[in-house]
């Protein structure tokens, strides 16, 4: 767990921020947004993706009957207002690689449209 400063957060000093945990071998991150968030834009899921067929399949079928305006980046919304993250393997390879040059030289990545 991860404690963030009132100034950060906006909520009181010592509130946690983050909280890591894990469901039947699933990873969850859990983050404080703080009152500013309804439950619906609190909750954010995260696909980790092996291959770019898992990527295009997310991408295509995740935001389906959700605002078009809502998905950049690899952040889609669906249509019931849950946030979703779609992770490439190869970006967390990137961006964990101990030669950071790499993802430095790799700007397009981070400026995907979908």
């Amino acid at each position: 767990m991860q404690q963030g400063g009132a100034r950060t957060s906006g909520r009181p000093e010592g509130s946690a921020t983050t909280a890591e945990f894990d469901l039947d071998g699933q990873a969850f991150t859990a983050l404080n947004g703080g009152p500013v968030f309804s439950p619906a834009r609190r909750c954010r899921w995260s696909c980790n993706c092996q291959t770019q067929d898992e990527v295009d399949h997310y991408c295509q079928h995740l935001p389906a009957g959700a605002d078009e305006n809502a998905q950049q980046c690899g952040w889609l919304k669906d249509r019931y207002g849950p946030s979703w993250q779609v992770i490439p393997r190869q970006l967390i390879e990137l961006l964990t690689d101990p030669d950071q040059d790499k993802a430095r030289r790799s700007p397009p990545l981070l400026r995907l449209d979908r």
